[in-house]
């Protein structure tokens, strides 16, 4: 697998479940202010929190995907980048 192709994979999968979350977010809130039963918030809450497993699977699946098609040069700057790009979303 060319890492280009792994990166686009990632993009795709993380957008097309993050797409989902406003809405799930705000139904849970509807459901809150609206007095829902509570078993009726859970499984909403099961749902948002599954989609969220789903969007950090498949960031671990891609790098490891990127990971075995790198040199050890290539996989210090590719370590580095995701570092940073973690400091900067906290």
């Amino acid at each position: 697998m060319n890492l280009k192709r792994a990166a686009l994979e990632l993009q795709t999968r993380v957008r097309d479940l993050s797409a989902s979350m406003p809405e799930e977010e705000a139904r849970l809130s509807r459901m809150i202010r609206g007095r829902a039963a509570l078993e009726a918030i859970r499984l909403q809450l099961e749902r948002i929190a599954r989609t969220q497993v789903e969007i950090r699977m498949a960031d671990v699946m891609s790098a490891r995907k990127i990971d075995e098609v790198l040199s050890d040069r290539q996989r210090e700057h590719w370590e580095a980048l995701q570092e940073d790009s973690r400091s900067s979303h906290r």
